[in-house]
């Protein structure tokens, strides 16, 4: 005759108290070290999608200079530049159809935009001319002037001279206009179309303007 089994071996042995503090000890331990690189991850996708951004944007730029023979100027006929808010045109609608790629998608403001080089007048003892609303042919450095850049205030366009950045004072609480939201620094837009992250301390003065400086 076959002998029935002991009923109290059949029943499965749970965790005691100590292997459950120590399996979320080890799952704490890991979310530490996977949390900041899934942030970090998340961040460098919207620096991506940033840069894309302004891409289109550059794109958008081109056809209207190509089609004014100017660079497209901060406002015109009661117009602005680019405009996020609905219901309201700006003067590249025609070339740039896709609402998502007017502000970047790491703003800290909901209003915040990006913001077109349209300082004139003279800046610390300088003269500058923005390439904004001029011809092709008045920007002699396009490759090293800049047209558009990260905003996290609610404007359009900046009227502030800039003296150019050090790299003792990277993007200073005092500068509003510059961004620091990708890994310390912000997407530019230059006039020869090319697109790339800058930090305060890169900045220069003739970046901002179409004069040369005398020697």
């Amino acid at each position: 005759m076959r002998r029935l089994s002991d009923p109290s071996r059949c029943t499965p042995r749970g965790f005691t108290l100590i292997e459950l503090l120590v399996v979320m000890a080890i799952i704490a331990v890991l979310a530490a070290f996977l949390f900041p690189v899934f942030a970090q991850a998340r961040e460098r996708a919207r620096q991506v999608t940033c840069a894309n951004n302004l891409k289109q944007i550059g794109m958008a730029i081109t056809l209207y200079r190509d089609e004014y023979e100017t660079y497209v100027p901060q406002e015109a006929g009661g117009l602005t530049w680019l405009e996020v808010n609905p219901g309201k045109g700006s003067l590249l609608d025609p070339y740039l159809k896709n609402m998502g790629v007017r502000q970047c998608p790491s703003r800290q403001v909901q209003e915040a935009r990006y913001c077109i080089n349209g300082w004139s007048g003279v800046h610390f003892g300088r003269p500058e001319t923005s390439p904004a609303g001029v011809s092709d042919a008045q920007v002699p450095r396009p490759a090293t002037t800049l047209i558009v850049w990260e905003h996290q205030i609610n404007a359009e366009y900046c009227v502030r001279g800039q003296e150019g950045g050090a790299s003792d004072t990277p993007d200073p609480a005092e500068q509003a206009h510059w961004d620091s939201s990708h890994h310390g620094g912000f997407m530019s837009l230059w006039c020869d179309g090319h697109v790339k992250r800058m930090t305060y301390a890169t900045l220069r003065r003739t970046y901002f303007t179409v004069e040369e400086d005398p020697e």
